[in-house]
């Protein structure tokens, strides 16, 4: 079944962005570098973003560099470091988006997702792509938590919105950018809490999504 979603033509004209650019201050140590279940937090979404097919993909990384290019130097992802990184993901978003710029085709959406989501899986991902092929909605976002968020795909009609975001208070943001959105997906444990009891070993925490109304729902349990 996956196999048969990977391999739709579809996804080739879909650029992907993967944010990594964080210092992860509040937790004292590289988010991106953390292992689950095996992997660190960056490798994983790099495969998961490698299966879907999607061309160019591209890294957007910031306090950190050489390690986090290490961590998927075998896998076909174009690199940009954002030296604005401490202004927050908006300016990711926009050092990503400038990169494709380069690209020699102009892509028809883009998605956007993060490295430390590590239950999100290449079938949700294009189904998303899916959702927004078919319904031509200007963005297909995903709900969870009582909100909406990445992963995302963008229209490229949607990407100047995209380009105007900035400062550290972005998810609000990227709510108004939202407000266009047609289609949205729930992923059932997409949102995840990272904590640190006193003198305990890092542990996680996933808290569920909860229905929005008013918006279009599209059931995703992966």
């Amino acid at each position: 079944m996956l196999s048969e979603l990977t391999a739709s033509a579809a996804t080739s004209s879909v650029a992907l962005i993967l944010l990594a650019a964080g210092a992860s201050t509040r937790m004292g140590q590289a988010k991106q570098l953390l292992y689950f279940q095996g992997q660190t937090l960056l490798r994983r979404a790099a495969e998961t973003a490698v299966a879907t097919g999607c061309q160019p993909l591209m890294l957007v990384t910031g306090a950190l560099h050489e390690e986090l290019v290490a961590e998927i130097d075998d896998l076909p992802f174009l690199v940009t470091r954002n030296p604005d990184w401490a202004a927050g993901m908006g300016s990711s978003i926009r050092a990503g988006l400038a990169a494709l710029e380069k690209a020699p085709q102009p892509p028809s959406a883009v998605l956007i997702m993060l490295c430390d989501q590590p239950l999100v899986t290449p079938a949700l991902l294009l189904t998303m792509i899916k959702q927004q092929q078919a319904s031509q909605a200007p963005v297909v976002a995903s709900a969870y938590g009582g909100t909406l968020g990445v992963p995302a795909v963008f229209s490229a009609d949607s990407l100047p919105a995209l380009r105007q975001l900035g400062g550290r208070r972005v998810r609000g943001k990227l709510l108004l950018v939202m407000v266009i959105l047609l289609v949205a997906c729930r992923f059932r444990g997409a949102f995840l809490m990272w904590i640190r009891p006193p003198n305990m070993p890092l542990c996680w925490k996933m808290t569920w999504g909860s229905k929005l109304r008013r918006i279009q729902i599209c059931q995703l349990n992966h």
